[in-house]
């Protein structure tokens, strides 16, 4: 057993309760999630910008996507102006865009600059 079995482990023991398994399960899940990769308990539905890391690393990405998401022209107006939040590398992309092309594009525009597998996609198609 490897230390993330243990660590999933420990949390289901810890989480799960019997009478309400499946909401428990899903904040379990959540909430291992961002223990991997952040220090703090919360989950991704509830980080806002005001949460963004003050890091450099951080800060860093957050700017470089950005300023390419404002150099990509095919985008819209409302997909020019999402919500970019980095915490620990991880990057959440949060707010309304036209189209799901829109969406794609920003979310690898964010893989390309942060890296697979760090970016939570969050964009709404309105």
């Amino acid at each position: 057993m490897n230390i993330t079995d243990s660590l999933q482990k420990s949390k289901m023991d810890k989480y799960t309760d019997p009478a309400d398994s499946m909401k428990n399960v899903r904040v379990k899940d959540k909430f291992y999630m961002q223990r991997t990769t952040d220090s703090t308990i919360k989950t991704n539905e509830n980080v806002t910008a005001d949460d963004q890391s003050n890091s450099d690393l951080d800060i860093n990405i957050t700017r470089q996507i950005r300023s390419a998401v404002i150099r990509d022209k095919n985008l819209s107006l409302k997909a020019h102006n999402i919500k970019i939040i980095t915490i620990k590398g991880i990057v959440t992309l949060r707010g309304r865009v036209d189209t799901e092309t829109e969406k794609q594009s920003i979310a690898n525009i964010a893989a390309n600059i942060a890296g697979d597998g760090k970016i939570i996609n969050e964009l709404d198609v309105k």
